[in-house]
């Protein structure tokens, strides 16, 4: 797990192949990191590429409301 910790920061268009493997292996033992993972990513994704203030607000109140029901 102590290896895995720096592949949970990174898009998986990043990761190595190594960290690839450790992933699946890491994922297939504790989902709800897999869960928090793509949560993680998500929010990201509305950061990097939303310009809209508006647009911004309704992605991050549907974020929000994946995580509580998470």
């Amino acid at each position: 797990m102590a290896r895995s910790r720096y592949l949970q920061y990174k898009p998986t268009r990043k990761w190595t192949e190594n960290q690839s493997k450790r992933s699946e292996v890491l994922f297939e033992k504790c989902p709800d990191l897999k869960k928090a993972y793509k949560l993680c990513q998500n929010l990201s994704w509305i950061f990097n590429h939303t310009k809209d203030k508006t647009s911004a607000l309704a992605r991050l109140a549907k974020w929000d409301e994946k995580v509580r029901k998470a």
